[in-house]
């Protein structure tokens, strides 16, 4: 039987460079080498793509692209082909591994839209309507999907002190367009709202002002298996900062998952519904991650989804995929299957 040829994209340009290095250790290690024909590319903090071929180590060590071997590779869009030395590269299916900018939000996507090479993960449009956290929150209201009380701050009204912020209380700052909780601050008063925002506005142009909410961050895995989405159990995050950002997220040892949430069955059940409204209302395809806020009162709000969620060893997507039964390499067949399904019609 002919092997499958998949490519794996890891690196980028985003701040998220050394998630999406963790993240491809891991799925290059699980894939299986007797059913896929393997090639690595990576793309450098500069946007530079090369064909690596080296230890998978020296990807999760980042340490590829001094120590590999290492072949620009060009795009020739009369072809639809990568160019690897002058040669073709033609891979059956793209596992994009890249998280944040100029992988999670369209851009990759649109690229090999254009080439004609299918891929796993939301299409273009899905994806840069997915990154936009504004932009979901109006998609989550027209869905009757409960959002947390939110003023959104372009980067012009804040250079030109124009914005108005009307929450009162502690409140989180955050980039509508980033991920992996880069940029988010918790905030109190004017001064240090408008602090906040400064940060935020370093990392996307337009900026998230929220009522901070307490209580358990719950996030459901959505995938398509046999052509239809199917929720995940319930995940629950708990850890011992003022939020989940990104040394608490990637860095911390003190970070503990329950799966399942530690909410009522009914509430789980809620979550789940919300999450598949949403996957269909977003134009998702393949698999995402949904993040909510659930209070003490089991109140539901939607947070944000994750088009391209962490594959880390610390990552909730492949737990929860793993409750279902599929472990990391189970979870790759099923994954290049379902975007070779999509292809074929």
């Amino acid at each position: 039987m002919e092997k499958t040829s998949i490519c794996v994209l890891f690196g980028g340009k985003s701040g998220e460079h050394e998630v999406s290095l963790r993240s491809a250790y891991s799925v290059l290690e699980a894939i299986d080498e007797s059913k896929y024909i393997i090639h690595k590319i990576g793309i450098t903090r500069d946007g530079e793509w090369y064909l690596f071929k080296g230890d998978n180590r020296l990807i999760l060590e980042g340490k590829w692209q001094t120590e590999g071997e290492n072949t620009p590779i060009c795009v020739d869009f009369c072809q639809k082909h990568l160019l690897v030395g002058g040669e073709n590269l033609c891979p059956d299916i793209v596992f994009p591994v890249l998280h944040g900018a100029f992988g999670e939000d369209g851009r990759i996507q649109a690229l090999l839209e254009l080439l004609e090479i299918p891929y796993i993960g939301c299409n273009s449009a899905s994806s840069a309507l997915c990154m936009d956290k504004a932009l979901c929150k109006g998609v989550a209201m027209q869905s009757f999907v409960p959002v947390v009380p939110y003023v959104v701050v372009t980067e012009r009204e804040y250079k030109s002190n124009t914005y108005e912020c009307d929450l009162e209380g502690d409140v989180f700052v955050k980039p509508s367009s980033s991920g992996s909780s880069l940029g988010i601050s918790r905030a109190r008063g004017a001064e240090q709202i408008e602090c906040a925002l400064g940060v935020a506005l370093r990392h996307s142009p337009t900026a998230l002002v929220e009522r901070a909410i307490e209580g358990a961050e719950c996030e459901v895995a959505v995938t398509e298996i046999k052509g239809k989405a199917v929720a995940s159990e319930v995940g629950q995050i708990s850890y011992k900062a003022d939020f989940y950002d990104y040394e608490t997220k990637y860095h911390s040892s003190a970070v503990k998952y329950k799966i399942p949430a530690k909410i009522s069955r009914e509430c789980r059940n809620l979550c789940k519904k919300y999450a598949l409204d949403m996957f269909y209302a977003l134009g998702c395809s393949g698999l995402c991650r949904m993040d909510f806020f659930v209070t003490r009162d089991e109140e539901i709000y939607f947070n944000e989804v994750n088009t391209l969620p962490g594959f880390t060893s610390g990552s909730m997507y492949p737990m929860l995929l793993k409750r279902q039964g599929y472990d990391m390499t189970a979870l790759v067949d099923l994954l290049v299957g379902e975007a070779l399904r999509r292809k074929e019609g």
